[in-house]
């Protein structure tokens, strides 16, 4: 299984469908400082549209999307 690594930007792609991951700048929640990720998806290779994640979720959706059989991109 592929697996998240500490880097800045990777990608994951089935057929025409892309995932892109990329660390994000701590975020500041209630006065706690949080690693966050902006996940971006779209088709065609292209990035649509990014929201951030919490690291945790971030990781599971990874995970999932790989075992849907997401392969990893460059």
């Amino acid at each position: 299984m592929e697996r998240m690594h500490n880097v800045k930007i990777y990608k994951l792609k089935r057929d025409t469908h892309l995932i892109t991951f990329e660390v994000a700048e701590n975020a500041w929640i209630e006065g706690r400082n949080y690693v966050t990720m902006k996940v971006g998806q779209g088709m065609g290779g292209y990035n649509t549209m990014y929201t951030s994640w919490p690291l945790d979720q971030a990781r599971n959706l990874w995970k999932t999307k790989v075992k849907e059989g997401y392969k990893v991109f460059e």
